[in-house]
């Protein structure tokens, strides 16, 4: 019976594990696996709160270094029980704990209409796409696009944090000047509501902060107070009306020429213009190496540290003696999950063929 066991593992988890590691890995075209490859790269770009980084790694562990270590150590159990209801037993309890945590978020009383995943969803595109650094820094903000810094604070009243600013955000939420007639309409409401006293009005023009969890609620300080109010306090529209166009405008004329009619086309000169490693462009590449090579390289990197050498090697250089050692810390967790999944399909063999032995020489 432990030999019947191990030949479903070996058959039927081993293979899941493999995918869906392979799909956490950011490596597949599913939507599932494309957000855990931008969820990777904010982490790589120091974009994510605490709480964010360490559920993932939490998740990232708990969904496939946790599970292989628990079947490995069911697979100790089994082969040490004494008959095969205790086989039985200890596999269908085995399977009932790595599945339990699945189970109570299929609950129904469990984000039945999925709110908290479509908004923890879109919070991951937010970060990837918003440049967050650059609107609370007056010197990344001029760098990137080309303002001077002196004219970026005069515009923004000398705020350190430019459009970060929680007191200026609820005086321009507020403003009249900044709303469109169906807010001005609910701002008026809402202020009638308070005056009347009207609490379940107020409730319906004002709405509370919202939380995912206790630990959310009262041991996070995140920007905006609650799930959906996270960014409000970057919507300092004074501030963006000032700035909005003070950047200067490119000059596309070499792109054109006029043709005999004196309508502007593309101009020819554009096709002697070629992708080189000298001068390349942007967001091009010929790279069409597979999702699987890249995984696999991916994991001959992480395997023999060249990964983890390179990261903080990188990180050293730009002055982040913080984030070196988290990415440190971080790439440790990452050989051990690599290394258990090459493992874990080599431990469930070499016990095969050991048990296999045992029982045909008794």
């Amino acid at each position: 019976m432990a030999l019947a066991v191990m030949l479903v593992y070996f058959f039927k988890v081993v293979p899941e594990n493999l995918v869906n590691f392979y799909n956490r890995l950011g490596s597949s075209d599913t939507t599932y696996s494309r957000l855990h490859s931008i969820r990777e790269q904010i982490m790589d770009q120091g974009k994510d709160r605490f709480g964010q980084m360490a559920g993932y790694k939490i998740d990232f562990n708990m969904n496939n270094t946790y599970v292989c270590f628990l079947y490995m150590f069911n697979i100790y159990m089994i082969i040490d029980a004494d008959s095969a209801v205790d086989v039985i037993l200890n596999a269908l309890a085995f399977e009932f704990i790595t599945r339990l945590d699945e189970e109570v978020t299929h609950s129904d009383w469990w984000d039945p209409q999925k709110r908290w995943l479509i908004a923890g969803t879109m919070e991951l595109i937010i970060q990837n796409t918003l440049r967050l650094d650059c609107l609370q820094s007056p010197k990344l903000f001029s760098k990137a696009f080309n303002i001077p810094e002196k004219e970026i604070l005069e515009k923004c009243d000398r705020h350190p944090k430019l459009f970060l600013d929680k007191k200026q955000a609820l005086e321009d939420g507020s403003n009249p000047i900044f709303m469109n007639e169906d807010e001005k309409i609910k701002t008026r409401c809402k202020e009638i509501a308070i005056e009347l006293g009207n609490s379940n009005a107020i409730k319906e023009y004002e709405k509370s902060p919202v939380y995912f969890s206790l630990y959310e609620r009262y041991l996070c300080c995140c920007h905006g107070n609650g799930m959906f109010q996270r960014y409000n306090h970057y919507r300092t529209w004074g501030r963006w009306e000032n700035i909005l166009y003070k950047s200067p405008v490119p000059d596309l004329k070499h792109f054109f020429e006029t043709d005999d009619e004196g309508e502007p086309i593309l101009s020819k000169k554009l096709d002697d213009i070629h992708h080189t490693k000298r001068k390349p462009f942007l967001n091009f590449s010929q790279n069409n190496t597979s999702h699987t090579r890249r995984f696999v390289r991916h994991s001959f990197e992480v395997l023999t540290f060249v990964h983890m050498i390179r990261g903080i090697i990188s990180r050293l250089r730009n002055g982040q003696l913080k984030s070196s050692f988290l990415f440190f810390l971080d790439s440790v967790g990452q050989w051990i999950a690599f290394a258990t999944q090459l493992v874990f399909p080599l431990y469930i063999i070499a016990v095969f063929c050991i048990t296999c032995i045992y029982v045909f020489n008794h």
